[in-house]
């Protein structure tokens, strides 16, 4: 949602709208932890992508 706010706008009408924009739930970013399974060790990946820039 986009919401343009004048310069010349009141602190009144700047709270007004952030209450309009306020979702009902926060985004709780710990469910995603330890989601993603990635088929190679981390250094090693690392290893071979820096030896590509040789």
């Amino acid at each position: 949602m986009v919401l343009q706010i004048k310069k010349t706008a009141t602190r009144e009408a700047l709270e007004s709208a952030l209450k309009k924009i306020k979702n009902g739930k926060p985004f709780n970013p710990k469910k995603h932890l330890g989601k993603l399974k990635f088929p190679i060790d981390a250094l090693v990946y690392q290893k071979i992508i820096r030896d590509e820039w040789k």
